[in-house]
């Protein structure tokens, strides 16, 4: 990049040229630097992309929610808050290693979808108005596991959600529903 910029540099300078083909050379040199900025940003935006798409195929290999659980801690994934509250692809997840509750749970869906069994994305309000987004795994018909971020919080039989999210959130739970 440098070579290049040296290049237009002293093709840009060289002869006797007017102030105003001068600022002209200048904008040229500008945007051409901006363009070889821009296209090393996309590079690395691709390599993110194919590192983190890598990393979620490797989890959804693993086969084992505590697994998985344990590796999303050990690499320091956290939750954070969003100014703006949007839901980001699992592999965007991966990337930053943040996201807030529905970001995980779109995590969690993409892993554990891949195993097989039933999945039932939730939300759960408190009597204060908050809310909160997780997912159930149905890995048998009687076997249930609840994920919250990065957490795989509980383990459970079928027809027990209630008990288990309430255990886990407090009674402030208001209640709940799946999409």
């Amino acid at each position: 990049m440098r070579r290049l910029l040296m290049v237009l540099v002293l093709v840009g300078c060289s002869g006797s040229v007017d102030s105003s083909m001068q600022k002209v050379w200048d904008r040229h040199i500008q945007k051409t630097c901006n363009w070889v900025q821009a296209d090393s940003e996309a590079k690395k935006y691709a390599d993110r992309e194919n590192a983190a798409r890598e990393t979620l195929r490797f989890l959804q290999e693993t086969r084992s929610p505590f697994v998985v659980a344990m590796f999303l801690n050990l690499w320091g994934f956290h939750w954070c808050s969003e100014k703006v509250d949007f839901t980001s692809y699992p592999w965007v997840t991966v990337a930053r290693r943040r996201g807030d509750c529905d970001d995980f749970q779109a995590l969690w869906l993409a892993v554990v979808s891949e195993w097989g069994g039933e999945t039932k994305p939730g939300i759960l309000q408190t009597c204060s108005g908050k809310m909160h987004a997780f997912l159930l795994w149905y890995e048998t018909p009687s076997k249930v596991y609840l994920f919250s971020n990065q957490n795989l919080l509980g383990c459970g039989i079928s027809g027990e959600e209630d008990v288990m999210l309430r255990a886990v959130y407090g009674d402030d739970t208001y209640g709940w529903f799946t999409y």
